[in-house]
């Protein structure tokens, strides 16, 4: 009974390492995630030096929200957001455009894509106009929830913050 128990410890201790071998493979190695996000802060900064701008009041800059290298399709995903202002800050009127992408960082190519445009009322409250593009590995989308739920379908990785799913 010692020898069945000792098989039985053996091939449990070998699924274990098996199955913690298979997670860590499923986020790439280190190095892979490192040049990854090296490679995501590159396409940002290159993106701000090209001097992009929404209109005459817009001094904003992208940001690098998250990025993680998918070892599966070998692609570095890095979103990018921006909310750039419509009005001067002095202006009493308060609008923004807000911008979120996802790329391929080393080669650029658009994955996903939201811009939605927002003002302030007098009482502080947000007004919504329907997002002028959003998009998800080309599945055209209608609302910010939506484009939350593809990308979180399309890359796992990129979890929103208080996300749920979407039927």
């Amino acid at each position: 009974m010692t020898g069945t128990m000792n098989l039985i410890a053996l091939i449990l201790l070998g699924t274990l390492v098996l199955a913690s071998g298979t997670a860590a493979q499923d986020h790439g190695g280190l190095s892979d995630q490192q040049a990854c996000y090296q490679q995501a802060k590159q396409f940002v900064a290159d993106k701000n030096a090209s001097g992009f701008k929404t209109g005459p009041n817009d001094n904003s800059h992208f940001t690098l929200s998250q990025a993680h290298y998918d070892p599966k399709t070998k692609v570095c995903y890095a979103q990018v957001d921006r909310l750039s202002p419509v009005y001067p800050a002095e202006s009493s009127l308060q609008a923004y455009v807000e911008m979120i992408e996802v790329v391929d960082a080393f080669e650029g190519k658009n994955i996903a894509s939201f811009v939605d445009s927002y003002s302030v009322d007098k009482d502080g409250g947000l007004k919504h106009v329907a997002p002028s593009e959003c998009q998800v590995n080309g599945e055209k989308c209608s609302e910010r929830a939506v484009f939350n739920h593809l990308l979180w379908k399309f890359i796992p990785a990129f979890r929103p913050v208080n996300a749920q799913k979407v039927d």
